[in-house]
């Protein structure tokens, strides 16, 4: 009996595929593992493929297939089904490996392809943040209260513990914070929970840090629009609000931080079908580089180029990237890293519909 050559491993919308060289056998055996060690038989096909539906998205997945003589593990050697859009740390890996003929060599190791990747996916964000939109990527809305003070730290990932975006000691913390898209201010002082009490707040420049020599009222007088004239500025990590003032609610709008990709089945927390392969690309490129293999991270850098041309010429209209995580969808296609996963609950659904 023949051994079954070129198994070759696939993942996408939730589903991994299995294809293989075809030789002469009434039928194959596929065996699937979460461990590597132990098998488990899951088809008996008669082609020389499988799509294996029966998977958890962000799982991960070892395969071998055998045509009654011994199993041939596939290549790669595991992978994580993503939901649909997505893709996880190590198969964007195995996507820029591929790109550079770099599958069997170490000359760059997973260490170095790991911090390029999160590299590159962090710029990809910063890019899409500028190009679609800080609208289009914005964190659930945070309440904090005035305390006398210019400066209030923004989201950092520990701080801010809050039930539904309100302050609750018992909480769990919101995403860090990587841009403020907004300010509010309740003009109805602590009623935080009335919906028609939310004003917007206007930027302030450097001029303005001096500017008010009145000191409006306190938070207790719920007198509607008495405090629209208070404004905000961002400045590092902080966020400052002019005038001064104690027990006044104010409401943060702010994109999230991306955070780094650690694990094989970590997936990038934003995508769009196709814009993932600015991160391979881009990787590829730079592997290319250390090799020293200028011409072929040249044709890369090309192709990378026109990346960023569709980017610019789609982001016009943001229905053309055709974004499946403009809503909840991902929620509800099981995404482990949507709603108290990845970032702690952002984008876990209500009524704005958030997420990236």
């Amino acid at each position: 009996m023949a051994v079954v050559q070129n198994v070759i491993l696939q993942t996408g919308n939730g589903v991994n595929l299995l294809t293989w060289n075809l030789i002469p056998s009434s039928s194959y055996t596929v065996q699937r593992s979460t461990d590597g060690q132990t098998w488990t038989t899951v088809a008996s096909p008669t082609t020389n493929q499988y799509l294996d539906s029966s998977v958890t998205i962000g799982t991960n997945y070892f395969y071998q297939v055998s045509a009654g003589s011994g199993y041939t593990p596939s290549q790669p050697n595991s992978i994580t089904p993503c939901a649909p859009g997505q893709i996880n740390l190590g198969y964007l890996r195995y996507q820029a490996r591929l790109r550079t003929d770099m599958l069997k060599s170490n000359f760059v190791t997973n260490d170095e392809w790991n911090i390029e990747i999160n590299q590159s996916a962090k710029e990809l964000y910063g890019l899409l943040v500028q190009k679609y939109g800080e609208d289009y990527f914005l964190a659930p809305l945070q309440v904090f209260y005035s305390a006398g003070q210019q400066f209030y730290p923004l989201p950092n990932g520990q701080n801010f513990l809050n039930i539904n975006g309100l302050p609750n000691p018992n909480g769990t913390p919101a995403a860090a914070c990587f841009k403020v898209h907004k300010m509010e201010v309740n003009s109805f002082g602590a009623q935080v929970t009335n919906p028609n009490g939310w004003v917007p707040m206007s930027r302030c420049n450097a001029a303005d840090l001096d500017k008010y020599n009145l000191l409006l009222g306190a938070a207790a007088n719920y007198t509607a629009g008495q405090y629209c004239q208070f404004q905000y500025r961002e400045m590092g990590t902080n966020v400052t609000v002019i005038p001064l003032n104690t027990g006044q609610a104010f409401r943060l709008w702010y994109v999230p931080l991306a955070l780094d990709l650690l694990q094989d089945t970590d997936m990038m927390p934003f995508s769009y079908s196709g814009w993932h392969e600015y991160v391979v690309v881009d990787v590829a490129s730079k592997s290319l580089d250390k090799k020293q293999f200028a011409d072929q991270a040249a044709r890369l850098d090309a192709r990378k180029e026109a990346l960023l041309l569709r980017i610019e010429t789609e982001a016009a209209n943001r229905n053309v990237g055709a974004p499946n995580t403009a809503t909840n969808s991902r929620a509800m296609v099981g995404d482990p890293n949507f709603g108290g996963g990845m970032f702690n609950g952002w984008g876990s659904g209500g009524g704005f519909g958030y997420g990236i």
